[in-house]
């Protein structure tokens, strides 16, 4: 469940395991704030000689405008097409500003979330636009007669982030009168899925909701009891979004205590493919010991309540393939890892002693692989990985560490781990042999921010841009042999992988516009990412969405928004497919 913009307290939800150093989302380690390999962030010019390193380092630093300008897009590529004027800005952050199920639901098309300046003064119209049939070259009409731009609500209540999970679009609207953006949202909550007419109602008077990314189920915080800013307790709502007709969410039974500040006293989340809903409370006897409990979403409709199994857990997480739930158990100075069966509990297996973190890799059914940091008879930590999750002995240790990190992460593919040690230095180390290589060794500048390339065909870094202040380039280099290193941008904005096939990024970051250029690179990352990439329009601002098309397998489309001096070629704007 995201964290909104402006909400506080009860909105501290997880739906998994997030401790430390290895950070969860979407099961990538995020490295320097950054989640890294996904949105990483925030007139034709000729091409450019790709910079070459000298002394280990990469070339001095010079003027945005005197390279790395990039090329010019490639013959028979158009370019982007301006959808909707000015007054159009994209909702949510990166991806979650469109829908994104995998497969996608209803006749496969992708949407996109928007907002509109209301008629009434100070109003936010919320607004839905069907991306497909924009890249199949329909012209959008928003007027409130087109089936394929569809006005949800007047009176979105904009302070919050109203973001699709999945292809689910959650959004505030109906705010009660005066309330301020510094003040907590109480009120109506909806959702709204492709193939609806108009959103449905989750609950009327929630302070949060959240959905699935696989499945169109939801989860409520409603009715708090007492103060708004530091409730005593609230109802949980949970159920399925089987169509626009359907009344509010059902409750669980009985209402669920909040800590005296406000914050949750239990973990909760679906499972991935959202057929179970899980939840941990405290144990009366040990408070610092949880009880977890599940039950079918569909049950959930019915009263039923949820049923023990497992007990004395910690913070925990759901395997990707939904099979088994992963758990700390025992003093945090000492704790243990263990799994159990999911949703039925059972089988518990140690899996490791004396854990300070975990990270299942990866995103998929597939991915069953598990990233440990252990503390060592010798002190500092091992890190290990966990092919085998039944066969715990197998783990293999793939470096140790004295002292804090500043990130690492595991390649997609698990052929390579990345890791940042606290003085910025990075070194990449090939999983078969351990064969490791040093990154950036002084006098380079500073790595963070890894990335990969899926099939770990490229590992990219950021470092500081020298007499620039805060700015930071782009670099990439094999993970093999950690050279050569190859900067791609300059005054880095973001960077998103899409998979083995490029990357998407903005550079020439303006911090004072708030913009960058948006470019692409194909891999295998080489002379065009060299030259500064492709670009694709300037003054661009986040979020970028990059839409997978179902209706065109394998297409790649990126809607942003770009900010034009007198604001007449201002507006939304709609490129690809991406030619890689």
């Amino acid at each position: 469940m995201a964290r909104r913009a402006g909400a506080r307290g009860t909105t501290r939800l997880i739906a998994g395991t997030c401790l430390g150093l290895l950070a969860c989302s979407g099961g990538r380690a995020l490295v320097g704030g950054v989640e890294a390999g996904r949105d990483a962030g925030h007139g034709d010019a000729a091409a450019v000689d790709a910079p070459a390193p000298s002394d280990g380092g990469a070339p001095e630093a010079a003027p945005v405008e005197d390279e790395l300008l990039g090329l010019s897009l490639p013959t028979g590529v158009a370019p982007p097409r301006r959808l909707l004027d000015g007054t159009a800005t994209l909702t949510g952050a990166g991806r979650t500003a469109c829908s994104h199920a995998e497969p996608a639901s209803g006749d496969g098309h992708r949407w996109c979330a928007f907002r509109l300046p209301g008629a009434a003064a100070g109003s936010t119209e919320l607004w839905v636009m069907d991306v497909s049939a924009a890249a199949g070259g329909a012209a959008l009409t928003c007027n409130g007669q087109d089936p394929a731009c569809v006005r949800l609500t007047k009176t979105l209540w904009a302070p919050y982030g109203n973001d699709f999970e999945g292809d689910t679009l959650i959004f505030y609207a109906d705010a009660p009168e005066g309330l301020t953006p510094s003040q907590p949202f109480v009120g109506p909550v909806y959702a709204w899925r492709p193939g609806w007419l108009a959103p449905r109602t989750l609950a009327s008077q929630a302070t949060v909701c959240g959905g699935n990314v696989a499945a169109p189920v939801a989860v409520c915080l409603d009715a708090p009891r007492g103060d708004p800013s530091n409730p005593q307790d609230v109802v949980l709502r949970v159920g399925f979004l089987a169509d626009v007709a359907g009344p509010p969410l059902a409750a669980l039974p009985g209402r669920w205590p909040l800590r005296g500040d406000g914050t949750v006293a239990w973990q909760l989340g679906f499972a991935p493919d959202g057929q179970t809903f899980a939840i941990s409370v405290p144990e009366a006897a040990t408070p610092l010991s949880q009880s977890l409990f599940a039950i079918s979403v569909r049950d959930v409709s019915k009263g039923l309540s949820p049923t023990k199994i497992v007990s004395d857990v910690q913070p925990w997480t759901i395997a990707n393939d939904g099979k088994k739930v992963f758990f700390f158990r025992g003093p945090k100075a000492s704790a243990s890892l263990l799994s159990a069966d999911f949703p039925t509990g059972g089988h518990e297996l140690v899996l490791a002693t004396n854990v300070v973190d975990f990270l299942p890799i990866g995103r998929g059914v597939a991915d069953t692989a598990l990233l440990l940091r252990v503390k060592s008879n010798a002190g500092g930590h091992a890190f290990q990985l966990l092919r085998d999750r039944e066969h715990p002995a197998t783990a293999l240790t793939v470096f140790q560490n004295q002292g804090a990190l500043e990130g690492i992460l595991v390649s997609p593919d698990l052929r390579y781990t990345a890791w940042v040690d606290p003085s910025f230095r990075a070194r990449s180390i090939r999983v078969s042999d351990l064969a490791t290589c040093a990154l950036n060794p002084a006098p380079a500048p500073e790595a963070s921010e890894l990335s990969f390339l899926d099939d770990a065909g490229a590992l990219l870094w950021s470092e500081p841009r020298p007499g620039f202040g805060g700015a930071r380039d782009g670099l990439f280099a094999s993970p093999d042999s950690c050279a050569p290193r190859t900067r791609y941008a300059r005054s880095l904005g973001f960077l998103s992988i899409v998979g083995s096939r490029g990357i998407v990024f903005g550079d020439a970051r303006d911090d004072n516009a708030r913009t960058v250029t948006l470019k692409i690179a194909p891999a295998p990352l080489g002379d065009v990412a060299a030259a500064g990439g492709f670009r694709v329009h300037a003054n661009v601002t986040a979020p970028v969405t990059l839409v997978n098309d179902a209706t065109a397998p394998g297409s790649l489309h990126v809607i942003f928004r770009a900010e034009v001096a007198g604001a007449k070629d201002s507006g939304l704007y709609l490129f690809g497919p991406i030619p890689f």
